[in-house]
């Protein structure tokens, strides 16, 4: 395993420093270069152990995988996810690394569980410690108080704000700022109404952060950063998709769900995959929602517009729903709407836009408005799939540009992203050959 230079230069500058916010985009390489960095602490005899927090989808399915994926020497304890008996068990085989989502912060307080001065604290996506008074953040910091080395790992440092800096400062420094949030922000802001907090010096407030951070910054890459999300279905949904892909029937919603012929089953278990299925009155019954909390999780992170592949009506129904002034080019966008949300997006207007693979084709230029862009459900197409793909991966793109894949485990999304991959390897044979 080796790093690429600027991960070099990330793990020389976060050893050398106690508590840093090391910024980096979604996707550049923040996990590798964390476990890295710890495996060189626990090498060199600088800490014994590491605590990793994480969002939810993050702790269940990516710090496990990249220590795997990469052969780190490490033995790894995961909570998301996890009953408290099984939880328990984790905390009972003392792993190095321990991988925690916030929301178990409170149960992990209350089993008595406290990192020492030999315990490293990784804070992944530290903006969601960013309000003093959440009962998570409370119970984070009586876990970590006796921890000397703290990193925060984060694409989007300034998100919503200085206000918000607060937080993520004493995270990785506690106290550095004063003890108390509210002193500190009633010396460094004004309120001209209440509930509405205004910077007396923001530059000085972005200074003092900077003074926090250590930037990653990767080279512009020619192709694009494949990045595959896994999301874990809840139990029941997941058995529902068992049951229909085993018998080609299942309850949901309070129906049966039946399909006749295996071409049938194949479109089915995509939609459950997704979190919806169509009944025989193409009526729309939810089935789970982990793939849409992916994307907003992926889109908040990030920080930046975002292209979404879709494949069915509904799932932009639903991104409405999140995003109410969601752009949209596909079915049903007259040709006069869909010119105007094409400029919008290259001039920067346009947060999130979906976008149906079959409407992508050859013409439409994305690549001003940004670099960043999700498949919430893939195709089957390998010709859609590049042609999506290069709406935004294509000249006159002057960032890298970062495709998510977000598959449901354990499902027909991954021969679908297998099959693409696979035919993508011949299409590179040909065009060798030629």
């Amino acid at each position: 395993m080796i790093l690429h230079p600027e991960q070099d230069d990330t793990v020389e500058a976060a050893y050398s420093a106690d508590g840093l916010i090391i910024v980096a985009s979604m996707g550049a390489g923040k996990t590798l270069t964390t476990l890295a960095l710890l495996v060189e602490l626990i090498a060199d005899g600088v800490i014994d152990n590491a605590i990793i927090w994480g969002p939810l989808r993050v702790a269940q399915t990516v710090w496990d995988a990249e220590i795997a994926k990469w052969g780190f020497d490490l033995t790894v304890g995961v909570l998301a996810g996890k009953t408290a008996k099984q939880r328990q068990a984790v905390l009972d085989s003392n792993p190095q690394i321990l991988v925690v989502n916030y929301e178990a912060a409170p149960w992990l307080k209350a089993a008595g569980y406290r990192a020492t001065a030999r315990t490293a604290v990784i804070y992944d996506e530290i903006t969601r410690l960013k309000n003093p008074q959440g009962a998570r953040r409370k119970a984070v910091v009586v876990i970590c108080k006796g921890a000397v080395i703290r990193y925060g790992l984060t694409g989007t440092v300034r998100a919503n704000g200085p206000l918000d800096f607060w937080g993520m400062a004493d995270a990785v420094r506690p106290a550095a700022w004063g003890r108390s949030f509210y002193k500190w922000r009633a010396a460094n802001f004004w309120s001209p109404s209440e509930h509405i907090w205004k910077p007396h010096d923001e530059t000085a407030l972005d200074a003092a952060l900077a003074g926090l951070c250590y930037q990653m910054k990767a080279p512009v890459y020619s192709e694009p950063v494949m990045l595959f999300d896994d999301v874990i279905m809840p139990p029941a949904a997941m058995g529902q998709y068992q049951a229909f892909e085993r018998d080609m029937i299942a309850e949901i919603g309070g129906q049966d769900i039946a399909a006749f012929h295996a071409a049938t089953v194949s479109i089915k278990c995509r939609q459950i995959a997704s979190g919806m299925v169509l009944d025989e009155d193409r009526e729309t019954v939810w089935v789970h929602s982990a793939k849409l909390d992916a994307l907003r999780e992926i889109i908040t992170d990030a920080g930046e517009p975002t292209l979404v592949f879709y494949q069915y009506r509904a799932e932009v129904d639903a991104m409405r729903a999140i995003w109410p002034d969601l752009a949209v080019l596909g079915g049903g966008t007259s040709n006069k709407q869909a010119r105007e949300n094409i400029e919008a997006w290259n001039r920067g207007e346009v947060p999130v836009m979906a976008l149906h693979p079959a409407s992508a084709g050859h013409g439409i230029q994305l690549q001003h408005g940004g670099r960043r862009a999700a498949w919430l459900s893939l195709t089957w197409s390998q010709e859609e799939y590049a042609q999506a793909n290069a709406r935004i991966a294509r000249q006159g793109q002057t960032q890298t540009v970062y495709i998510h894949h977000i598959n449901a485990k354990g499902t027909i999304d991954g021969r679908v992203a297998t099959a693409l991959a696979n035919k993508r390897t011949a299409q590179d044979a040909l065009m060798e050959m030629i």
